[in-house]
């Protein structure tokens, strides 16, 4: 009987685990509504991409194909930062993908895919207000 008590305690504490970890998980429900960088913001002294609205947040994303103000600041902080030679154009094209790929894997980030996200925004460097220094958000 003692070894039927442990194992229904076990698995109790197994689902209660495991529902304590899904609700950690974000949902790609979460993952896709994080949406994409179509301007500016300064933020902790910084020019930094955002999304700008009624709720504006610098948690936005950027990838191949993304266009305007938000790819110019990056297209900005990587050349300055980075030492990159992007034309700052405002087009997140395949140059753009392999800058951020060298600065993620600059920052030594785990995930060096080359899209601009949440993750990279609060890792990279960005140009400050003043445009002759670099920092951390």
């Amino acid at each position: 009987m003692r070894g039927l008590k442990r194992a229904a305690t076990a698995a109790a504490t197994f689902t209660l685990m495991l529902v304590s970890v899904l609700t950690l998980v974000p949902s790609p429900a979460n993952a896709a509504a994080t949406p994409y960088c179509n301007g500016t913001l300064q933020a902790s002294g910084l020019n930094v991409p955002a999304y700008v609205s009624k709720h504006s947040t610098v948690f936005c994303l950027m990838t191949v194909g993304t266009r305007g103000a938000g790819v110019k600041q990056l297209q900005t902080s990587l050349n300055r930062c980075y030492k990159q030679r992007l034309a700052v154009d405002g087009q997140y094209g395949p140059l753009t993908k392999a800058a951020v790929r060298a600065a993620q894997r600059s920052e030594r980030m785990d995930d060096q895919d080359g899209v601009y996200g949440p993750d990279t925004a609060v890792t990279i460097m960005h140009v400050t207000v003043r445009l002759n220094l670099c920092g951390y958000q």
